[in-house]
């Protein structure tokens, strides 16, 4: 496996090929103007590759992905008009991003998936988790709707039923609760989750 890293300060990422298998390891922590970029820098480095069919994304961290610092938020009032717009719409740049690659796209999902790691997530077309996987979305918990034009993929995936439990009760879904659900194609030990997305990606 062919290995081409990219420094993230403490973090990094690095996107590794396998022949027709292509796995982007991305940092959990990354801002969310840092992963839009990795994530179309990803976009544009696979999706004219005929080579590669299969696509894998994994966080590098201790978790997938946390989604938006919030923290950012105590600047918002202080931002000009546009740069708001812009930064409400990184989410919906990222997920379009995903969305575009026309190889079939799995998450290694290694750990957390909170608010906006939970729509990107959400937003490929298969994911293999490990043991201490979970997915939640903390918005509710402080005011927030979920954005991201995510919704729609959240009541597609996971059902009405259970987007409701995520969406309004902020609900947290454990691996196996969301292996019952058939969001997720099967758990694995966390040593073994991108061998076990590997074996089930080069099916595709």
């Amino acid at each position: 496996m062919r290995v081409c890293p990219r420094s993230r300060n403490m973090n990094s990422n690095a996107i590794s090929q396998d022949r027709e298998c292509c796995c982007w390891h991305h940092s959990s922590f990354s801002s969310l103007l840092q992963l839009v970029g990795d994530f179309q820098m990803a976009s544009d480095v696979v999706i004219y590759d005929d080579d590669i069919r299969v696509v894998i994304l994994k966080g590098s961290g201790r978790g997938f992905s946390a989604g938006a610092d919030l923290t950012e938020m105590e600047n918002y009032p202080e931002m000009p008009l546009v740069q708001k717009r812009r930064r409400w719409r990184i989410g919906e740049r990222a997920i379009r991003a995903i969305r575009q690659i026309d190889q079939i796209t799995f998450a290694a999902w290694n750990g957390g998936a909170l608010g906006g790691g939970a729509c990107l997530v959400s937003a490929l077309d298969f994911r293999v988790g490990d043991k201490n996987c979970f997915l939640q979305y903390p918005e509710i918990d402080i005011g927030l709707n979920l954005m991201w034009q995510s919704v729609p993929h959240t009541v597609n995936l996971y059902g009405q039923t259970n987007a409701k439990r995520l969406l309004i009760g902020g609900d947290k879904i454990d691996s196996q609760e969301l292996l019952k659900w058939g969001a997720i194609e099967k758990v694995a030990e966390p040593d073994q989750l991108l061998q076990k997305t590997l074996e089930l990606a080069h099916k595709y």
